[in-house]
């Protein structure tokens, strides 16, 4: 069977998406295995993460078994023999999300629930003690402004930190990508310049 470079140039299109598809379903897969369970041991202790692709794991090693900040975090403190209590890292990042999904909107339809809404009605998100938010990298591809992307990566954060006596980090967002053109990358640059002037209130 002869194929031209139009047919093998699909074929490589449609291998590309099945890839893409089947790691993000691994991904899935093993956070809905390795989700740790509500706490019982006095021991232990929890870390939230929320975000977007970056804190759900994508474009990290496909054979790790926790892909992701979770699993870097888990292992890093299973490795530090001074640590004696248990840590575990609970990830509840959404691939594609933007900081709009996840922050309370105004005007939004009665009845709507927010991504960080939704998160805290989990037992095992609202009893943790740290949180990590790694989120508005994907605001670029949309039509937020950097303003907007602080606005409610704020909300998110105070939303975060209502909760008893729970740290609340905010990480800066990946400014280099090959799939991010220059107005992208600029855009985030500035969004790092907001999110430092907002860590210094």
């Amino acid at each position: 069977m002869a194929f031209n470079d139009g047919s093998i140039n699909s074929l490589a299109q449609l291998w590309a998406a099945l890839c893409h598809y089947l790691y993000l379903f691994r991904l899935w897969y093993i956070r809905w295995m390795l989700d740790p369970r509500p706490r019982n041991d006095p021991r232990e202790h929890t870390i939230l993460i929320v975000g977007d692709s970056n804190a759900y794991g994508y474009g990290d090693n496909w054979k790790a078994s926790t892909p992701g900040i979770a699993g870097y975090i888990e292992r890093a403190a299973r490795a530090e023999s001074s640590v004696r209590q248990i840590w575990r890292a609970v990830n509840r990042g959404v691939f594609g999300s933007t900081s709009a999904t996840w922050a309370p909107q105004q005007g939004s339809a009665e009845g709507s629930v927010s991504l960080i809404e939704k998160t805290l009605q989990d037992p095992r998100a609202r009893e943790a003690e740290i949180a990590i938010v790694l989120l508005g990298s994907e605001d670029g591809r949309t039509m937020l402004s950097p303003e907007a992307t602080m606005t409610n990566l704020r909300a998110v954060c105070e939303i975060l930190g209502q909760q008893g006596s729970r740290l609340v980090y905010l990480v800066n967002i990946p400014t280099m990508s090959a799939s991010l053109d220059g107005a992208e990358q600029a855009g985030n640059v500035l969004r790092n310049d907001l999110i430092q002037e907002y860590l210094k209130t």
